[in-house]
Parts: structure tokens; C-alpha cells; sequence
């Protein structure tokens, strides 16, 4: 009976460790649904273009964050993680409190959505530009980790250019 209780202990263990590695590989390579189907970007046309708060929270900056996310989807552009972190940085973003998400799957296969970050303070802007129909999902999330200081769970890219 304990061999059995034992075994049975080992098996779930092992599905929880295999599904909670999927769900991060999900975040990781853009696989995973929208998480945030509700918070979904877009601009009305006779609304001025939101601007940047300087020293604003993360939620003064969202909408700009939005429009710079969803004019970098709407572009000619290649979505991928590079062109989407220079928008943000031309438009006056912070490269040092980003971070972003891989352009491939681990298989060499094109990433379905780039998730990026930006820090401010004790939140995060979070997006996901979406490769397919060149969709924008933004939010305002808190800061997350040991430590609280990161804003993307589980592996992420290098801003090394």
C-alpha cells in the first residue's frame, strides 16, 4: 500500500512538473492563447495619439505603450523581438527595464505572439503583439519573481543590440 501511495505520489508530481514546464514554454515562445483576449489594442480615429508620461506610473503610460505596440504590429515590420523593443525605445521607453520574449520556438519555428515588458516602478507594462492579424494585447501587471523584479516569467531574450 505505502509502494502504491508512493508511486501514485511520483506520477502527479511529474504531471504537475510536465504541465507547469509547458505553461512556460507557452509564455516563453508565444504559443499560448491570448491571456489578455479582453485588454485587446485599438485606436479611435478621431482620439489625439496618447504621448508619454515621463516619471508616470506604468498605468499613466499605458495607452501610449498600446499605440507604440500597435503601430509597431500595424507597420511593414517584421513582428519580432528586436522591432519591437526599438519602437518602444525610439518612442521613449527604457531599454534597460525591458524584456522580451524569443522570436522562435525552440524547434526554429516562428513565435505566434512576442511578448515585451517595460518596469516601471513596482508594475510592468506587458504586450503581446500577435505575428497572425498583427493584433496588440496590452495590460498593467505588478512586478513578479523572488525578488519582485522582473515582469516576464521564465526564460527571455537578451536586449544585447
Amino acid at each position: 500500500m505505502k509502494k502504491r501511495n508512493l508511486l501514485s505520489g511520483v506520477a502527479l508530481t511529474g504531471v504537475a512538473l510536465l504541465l507547469s514546464g509547458c505553461a512556460a514554454l507557452n509564455a516563453v515562445t508565444g504559443q499560448a492563447p491570448d491571456v489578455k483576449s479582453t485588454n485587446a489594442v485599438s485606436v479611435a480615429p478621431d482620439a489625439p495619439d496618447p504621448v508619454l508620461v515621463p516619471g508616470g506610473s506604468a498605468q499613466d503610460n499605458l495607452a501610449f505603450f498600446n499605440f507604440t505596440n500597435l503601430k509597431t504590429a500595424q507597420s511593414d515590420a517584421t513582428i519580432n523581438g528586436e522591432n519591437t523593443v526599438n519602437a518602444l525605445v525610439q518612442a521613449g521607453f527604457d531599454k534597460g527595464a525591458m524584456q522580451v520574449s524569443f522570436d522562435q520556438s525552440t524547434q526554429g519555428l516562428t513565435a505566434d505572439s512576442i511578448y515585451v515588458s517595460v518596469r516601471i516602478g513596482n508594475d510592468c507594462l506587458v504586450g503581446q503583439l500577435v505575428t497572425e492579424g498583427r493584433s496588440v494585447v496590452g495590460a498593467v501587471e505588478p512586478v513578479v519573481g523572488p525578488d519582485k523584479s522582473v515582469c516576464l516569467i521564465g526564460g527571455t531574450r537578451t536586449i544585447d543590440w
